[in-house]
């Protein structure tokens, strides 16, 4: 699972999970991140936003592998 800290104001930031990173058809750059947030709430209650890393700025990506206890 990938999670990133994103900077989306000068006072706000959030941790969202990365869901896709790639092309969109709405523009041409590549490297598009899908990203939701707050990690783990309903479906419901989170925003799902594709993102640029040229207009948004990422903080810090970084891959979670979550096992579970047995």
């Amino acid at each position: 699972m990938l999670i990133a800290k994103i900077q989306l104001s000068p006072a706000k930031s959030v941790i969202a999970e990365v869901l896709r990173i790639g092309l969109v058809k709405f523009d041409p750059r590549p490297d598009w991140a899908l990203v939701r947030w707050p990690v783990g709430d309903r479906p419901m209650r989170t925003h799902v936003v594709w993102m640029h890393p040229d207009d948004t700025l990422f903080i810090w990506v970084r891959e979670f592998n979550f096992k579970e206890r047995q």
